[in-house]
This record gives C-alpha cells, structure tokens and sequence, in this order.
C-alpha cells in the first residue's frame, strides 16, 4: 500500500511520508482489521488487488509512451488472473481496469486500436489463468462460478441492499471510523455516503490532470470498479450481512485517494498558514491514536468466534464417523469431516431441492446420512415451523441454548442410508 501510494503521487518530497502514513493508518483501520483478519479471502483480495495496479503501474513507467509488448500484457493477465481466483467478483475490477486502459490515453500507448489488443490479450490471460478453477467448479457443482452466489440470491428482491451500500462506502473511504449499526440506514448516511464517495472521485480526478496516464486510469478504473460492486450487491444479490466485508476492497482505492488528496489540501494550507502546522500534527496524533485503539480492540476478541459453540459441541458429542448437518458450515466443517451443508452454498444437491421446493427438511435431510443438525438456536425452529411432517416426526430438540446461540436437532433413529455417503 505504501508503494502504490507512493506511485501515484509522482515524485513530490513528501511522497514518501504519504505512503508511509497512509500504509500504516489503513493496515490499522478498523475495516481493514475487521475484514482481512477473519481468515477468509478477503485479506488475500485486498493484497491481490493492489500487486495488479503495481504490475500495471510498473509497466506504464517502463513503456513511456511505447505500446506493451505481448509478454508485458500477458504478465498482466497473469496478475488479474490472480485476482479473480482471490475473488471472483474481481470480474469487474478486471473490466474496470482493461476498460480504462483502452479508454484513457489518447496516442499513448500505440493509440486505441492497439491498446484494445493489449486488452484482449491481458484479459485473455486471466481467463487462462483462471481456468483450471473455473473448470473444476463445473466439474464438482455444475457451475463455473461459486454456487453461494445462486444460494444467497435465489430469494432476493431487486436492490434491497441500497440502503445498506451508503455507509459501507462511508467505511471504504474512511476506513478508521465505522459506521455503527443504528445509524447505517438514516438518512444522513443514506445522502452522505454516495454524495462523499462521488465528492473524492471527481477531487481526484482534478488532481489528477496533467499526471501520469496511469494516475489518469486508475480514477475511470476505480469508478467501474464501484459501479460493478455497488451494482450487483446492491440490486441483484441477498445476504446483506456479507455487504461490508464484499466492499471492503474498495479501501484499496479510496483510501490512497483521500490521502493523496488531503495531502495535496495540507500542503498548500501550510504554504499559506504556516500557524495551522501544529494543528495538522495534532490531528495525524489523533489518527494515530485511533488506529492502534481499533487494532486493540480487534486483537482482544482474536479468541472469540460466531460459531465457535457449535464446532465445540461437535467435537465434545459427535463422533468423527457420524454425519451432522448444518446451514452455516464453514468453521464447523473445518473440525469436523462429516459435515453435510444445508443452504446449498458449497452443496449442489441441496441448492437443487432449495430452488425448486424452498425446503430441505422432507425433500433432502431426510434421504441424507445426518444424525445431527447443529447451528444457532433458531434451526430448532426446524422442528416447529409448517411443513415437513417427516422430518417433525424424525427429529427431536437436542440442545436449545440461547445463551450460547447453540441449536441442536438429533434424529430418533439412525437413518437406513448412514452409509450412502
């Protein structure tokens, strides 16, 4: 981060001490820490995606003004390639990227036409890159892409994340200070988050006239970048709790810009106010201070976790050889082998039964291997709510702890099919 900021404010005195400060605040931020911390993708993502600028970036300074070079538009495949197996929604970073690359530049670069070819060939490296993933999805679950997208989304209504999106930017952009929850959906952050988010792109995109083609594409690259995201998991997808953790890779490009930005304000305010250093001093202390009080407090829950309980009890009751089922199952099927998941996320056959019939209890728990169904308390529900009178007659209320948020629902008699799997 650091680098990138440096490459991007040129060659001015105090380039490095952005990119230093700007670094070192972000890796501290309370987004950061929160999303890049929770050993999923999303640290890698972040990291994938500024390596991809720096490879670009490092590129348009060896070319000049010369057009790329075949092998130098296939590294850059092989980088964007990198990051759509971080994450597949990398897809529209990749657009973004390629697209203002294409766009922006005038004759540079061998004019349009030629970099359109540099694009293609960038673009269809990736795909090469991607491809044995790509085609191992579509050999184990039928799909080419992750099949949780289709499970989180099959019964989503069209945009019911906007109002969500907002301080979610909010938090991208300023990356210290999140947005508490009470708050998120109000009407000051539904207007302020859009309208800041669109303030610092059109400031960055006047700072950055008359710089380097590359500072120059990455504000058109940054802003499809955005629009893709904002976009599909605004409009199009379900589970909005996973909203600020899909988001917060947009840290990697607003961020660099509000620090370049308020760092171009800071020096001409001290070149006309000598008096309001110390003011400035004091504030980077304050910005210090809240960094290393976010990292504090993210590393004094580093033992706590969500479904910590439920892996717990697996493995104090369960035996390995027994199936157990579970709607959420990725840390419990990290403990425990014979997890079978519920939602239809990293299960086909059960996404099969969830589209067509909205309900996996009689048409797909019941013809499965579980003993045991373990999750939060509310999947005791299960046992309660209309429908399914098989399964109701199958399973009896094992466990219904809400103090420690732990639901367990164990079959009467092992199921004749315990081998099937």
């Amino acid at each position: 981060m650091a680098h990138f900021i440096r490459q991007l404010a040129g060659d001015p005195p105090q380039a490095r001490s952005l990119g230093a400060l700007g670094a070192g605040l972000w890796l501290c931020g309370y987004v950061l820490i929160a999303h890049s911390g929770n050993g999923l993708e999303t640290g890698l993502y972040h990291l994938a995606v500024l390596a991809a600028w720096l490879v670009y970036l490092r590129q348009l300074t060896a070319q000049a003004l010369r057009p790329a070079t075949t092998s130098e538009s296939m590294r850059l495949g092989v980088a964007l390639g990198m990051v759509f197996l971080a994450r597949n929604d990398a897809v529209f970073f990749i657009g973004g990227l390629l697209a203002a690359h294409v766009w922006i530049g005038g004759e540079a670069g061998g004019g349009i036409l030629r970099r359109l070819r540099d694009a293609t060939i960038a673009g269809l490296t990736s795909l090469a890159t991607a491809s044995p993933w790509l085609v191992h999805n579509k050999l184990l679950f039928g799909s080419i892409v992750p099949i949780s997208g289709s499970a989180q989304s099959h019964d989503s209504v069209l945009g019911q994340n906007m109002t969500v999106v907002p301080a979610n930017l909010l938090e991208a952009m300023l990356v210290l200070l999140p947005i508490p929850g009470a708050v998120e959906r109000s009407g000051p952050v539904l207007v302020a988050g859009p309208f800041l988010v669109i303030v610092l792109l059109l400031g960055f995109g006047y700072w950055s006239r008359g710089r380097g083609v590359g500072v120059r594409r990455m504000v058109v690259a940054s802003t499809l970048f955005l629009g893709g995201l904002v976009g599909y998991y605004g409009l199009f997808f379900g589970a909005a709790h996973f909203i600020p953790r899909y988001l917060s890779v947009l840290s990697v490009l607003l961020w660099p810009m509000l620090v370049l930005l308020t760092g171009a304000l800071a020096d001409r305010v001290q070149t006309r106010w000598q008096g309001l250093r110390p003011l400035g001093v004091a504030g980077l202390v304050v910005l210090c201070a809240v960094s290393v009080n976010n990292a504090r407090l993210h590393w004094n829950h580093g033992e706590q976790h969500m479904h910590r309980q439920v892996a717990e009890w697996v493995t104090e009751h369960v035996a390995p050889e027994v199936w157990v089922g579970a709607v959420q199952t990725g840390t419990l099927g990290y403990f425990h082998d014979r997890t079978i998941n519920l939602d239809g996320k990293v299960n086909p056959e059960a996404l099969k039964v969830i589209l067509r019939t909205g309900d996996v209890r009689d048409a797909y728990i019941m013809d499965s291997p579980i003993q045991h169904i373990i999750d939060w308390v509310a999947i005791t529900d299960w046992a309660t709510k209309p429908g399914a009178p098989t399964f109701k007659a199958a399973f009896d209320v094992a466990v219904r702890d809400t103090s420690l948020n732990l639901g367990v629902l164990t079959r009467r008699q092992p199921p004749a099919n315990i081998d099937a799997h």
